[in-house]
């Protein structure tokens, strides 16, 4: 499962300000053992091969705003008329890595920010955040998520049911709506790298890591290649067969 902090957007704080809060590096080498490299992906995985911009293509003021900075996240804070930093509270599933909820929240008290963690059951959290309740901050969904562009494109547009961050952006939705309206899959690749770069580039969520899911299985299980079955796309079990002979 990949991990993705969203932030209802309010006032004049500058999500940059959270996400300079946290040490990534850190975090990759230390929490997850140094299986996922310590550097922002956006909302789009890797594996789409075209559409994806890689970290190392980034411009180097946003790569800046995505290292850990604390002294810049205080002083960020301190610009938004919070020199002595504020309360906030995290909504997420009870299912959900609670340890993990436990450093974010260690990394934002560090700054000045007093984070609150309350967990729910997953479908009254589904429910909750459906209607649009959460107020603050919830740990839900994914970054380089398996879903394809034209779904992962909605997630900031206006009124989206997916768009928990409440972004209401203009030139986001103009580029969602270009998006849209072309067939052309050069032109769709160009608009939609602009739009995932965007949202990058204006902090819509806290980036936080993918992690690496482990898939064990026994080797006399063929036609599986360790497929992840959570996200997209959906596997048919139809193209798994036993090997009688080698489990034997």
């Amino acid at each position: 499962m990949d991990d993705q902090v969203r932030t209802r957007r309010r006032g004049t704080l500058r999500p940059g300000a959270i996400q300079e809060s946290i040490d990534l590096q850190s975090i990759a080498t230390s929490y997850y053992g140094g299986t996922v490299e310590g550097v922002p992906v956006s909302e789009t995985s890797p594996s789409w091969t075209g559409w994806y911009i890689p970290y190392a293509q980034w411009p180097q003021t946003i790569k800046d705003q995505y290292a850990y900075n604390p002294t810049a996240a205080k002083k960020l804070l301190a610009d938004a008329g919070y020199p002595n930093g504020f309360k906030t509270n995290l909504l997420m599933p009870v299912t959900y890595d609670s340890d993990l909820a436990q450093v974010y929240k260690s990394y934002l008290l560090a700054v000045g920010i007093d984070m609150t963690i309350n967990t729910m059951d997953y479908p009254t959290f589904l429910s909750y955040t459906n209607a649009g309740k959460q107020d603050q901050i919830i740990l839900n969904g994914s970054t380089g998520i398996l879903f394809p562009p034209s779904r992962i494109i909605a997630r900031f547009n206006t009124g989206q049911g997916a768009n928990a961050s409440f972004v209401s952006d203009p030139a986001y939705d103009a580029l969602f709506t270009q998006f849209r309206a072309t067939a052309d899959p050069v032109q769709q690749q160009e608009v939609y790298k602009q739009a995932d770069m965007y949202s990058v580039t204006h902090f819509f969520h806290l980036n936080a890591l993918p992690i690496v899911n482990y898939v064990l299985y026994q080797p006399w299980l063929k036609g599986f290649l360790g497929e992840e079955l959570i996200y997209w796309p959906k596997i048919s079990m139809a193209h798994y067969w036993i090997d009688p002979g080698v489990k034997k």
